[in-house]
C-alpha cells in the first residue's frame, strides 16, 4: 500500500516566517526591553547602601550593548569602574559578612519584569506578523 501526502502553503509559511526573523532583530528588540532593564537597576539602585561618595549607588548600570549579528542585547550591572568594590559588599570577604544589594533587587521585581519582558515578546511577534 502506498500513502501520498501534499503539502500546500510552504512557500506562504517560509514567507512568515523570513518576516518573523526580520522583525526579531536586535534593534527592534533591545530598544523595547531596554526600559525593563532601566526598572530592574531603579530596583536594585533603591536597595544599594549610600556609602560615603554614594559610587555604589551610582554604577548601577542599564545599557544596551552593540547587537551581535542579529540579537538584541540588553545588560543591568555595576559599573566596576565606577564601584570596583561591589562585589566585596555583595559576597563579602573573610573579613566581612555579605552585604547583598544586587540580587535582593532583582528578586524584588524578576516576576513584574519577567511578565512584562513576555509581553514585549508578544508584542514584537505579533508586529512581525503584519
Amino acid at each position: 500500500m502506498k500513502t501520498t501526502v501534499k503539502i500546500e502553503g510552504t512557500e506562504e509559511l517560509e514567507a512568515k516566517i523570513v518576516q518573523l526573523n526580520n522583525g526579531m532583530t536586535g534593534k527592534k528588540i533591545s530598544h523595547r526591553i531596554l526600559p525593563l532593564a532601566k526598572e530592574v537597576a531603579d530596583h536594585i539602585r533603591d536597595g544599594t547602601p549610600r556609602g560615603p561618595t554614594g559610587n555604589l549607588k551610582r554604577s548601577i548600570i542599564a545599557k544596551e550593548l552593540t547587537p551581535r549579528e542579529s540579537v538584541g542585547t540588553v545588560i543591568v550591572a555595576v559599573d566596576r569602574k565606577i564601584a570596583p568594590h561591589a562585589h566585596l559588599l555583595e559576597f563579602g570577604t573573610v573579613r566581612m559578612s555579605p552585604h547583598p544589594f544586587f540580587r535582593p533587587g532583582w528578586d524584588s521585581v524578576k516576576d513584574h519584569v519577567s511578565r512584562e519582558f513576555k509581553e514585549v515578546l508578544k508584542g514584537q511577534v505579533e508586529d512581525s506578523a503584519k
